[in-house]
């Protein structure tokens, strides 16, 4: 556990929620921690959203921060296996950068070596390569020459998807010398 201040007590607000860290990414429950004039501004937005919410989401929430998450133990041991995989794979066999993610259900691949944005190459790759990726663009300007790929299919078809890449990346260097 980190060091606690309490000179920051009144200057931090924590937000979190059980989604990924406990494999629940469809319960949507969460919880916000901060000083009192933030939970107080919140407490109205917060009353609407749990008018819809159901008591056995909570129940679940709690028993998971409680007991944590077997299932999700195994996931995150699997996701990071994938992520060093595709890492590793496509970092010696392709000109594509790997972002290797510390955590999470996601890989970053940078695309720009193959002049196309990512939006383009996520649908080129699909055409071509029969793979789908998230174009980074999704999730803001900066990320423009990135694709996202989820860690989260079977090891056979990640590895699958890891071979079309390749490929995939392989053709398009052809193509452009």
């Amino acid at each position: 556990m980190g060091r606690r201040d309490p000179q920051l007590a009144d200057r931090v607000i924590v937000v979190s929620s059980i989604s990924k860290s406990h494999a629940a990414p469809g319960f949507r429950s969460g919880w916000c921690i901060g000083p009192e004039a933030f939970t107080e501004a919140l407490l109205p937005l917060s009353e609407t959203m749990l008018f819809g919410n159901q008591p056995f989401i909570a129940d679940m929430t709690e028993m998971a921060v409680r007991e944590g998450s077997p299932v999700a133990d195994g996931m995150k041991h699997r996701f990071a296996a994938r992520a060093e995989r595709l890492h590793s794979r496509l970092s010696d066999e392709s000109q594509l950068k790997v972002h290797r993610p510390e955590a999470g259900m996601f890989a970053m691949i940078d695309v720009s070596a193959t002049g196309m944005s990512g939006t383009d190459y996520a649908l080129h790759l699909l055409e071509h390569g029969g793979v789908a990726v998230m174009p980074g663009a999704s999730f803001g300007e900066t990320l423009d020459a990135w694709v996202r790929v989820a860690l989260t299919t079977g090891d056979a078809a990640f590895d699958t998807a890891c071979d079309r890449i390749i490929h995939h990346a392989a053709q398009l260097q052809l193509e452009s010398a």
